[in-house]
């Protein structure tokens, strides 16, 4: 994985169940949340495909 090398602990494709609790929600008056939403699925673990979206829907800390 490309984030460990760079001490990136808080990078990845999905946000992990006991991390969810930290991820900033969309303002629920936004019109594009529940496109957003479907568009970047963020909350689960892609496991058996074989291919990430690159940048889109990659999820990390200020800190990161």
């Amino acid at each position: 994985m490309l984030f460990k090398p760079l001490g990136m602990r808080d990078t990845a494709f999905w946000v992990r169940p006991e991390q969810q609790s930290r991820l900033a929600d969309t303002l629920d008056s936004d019109p594009q949340k529940a496109t957003m939403n479907k568009a970047h699925s963020i909350l689960q673990d892609p496991s058996g495909k074989s291919y990430f979206k690159g940048g889109a829907g990659l999820v990390g800390t200020a800190d990161d």
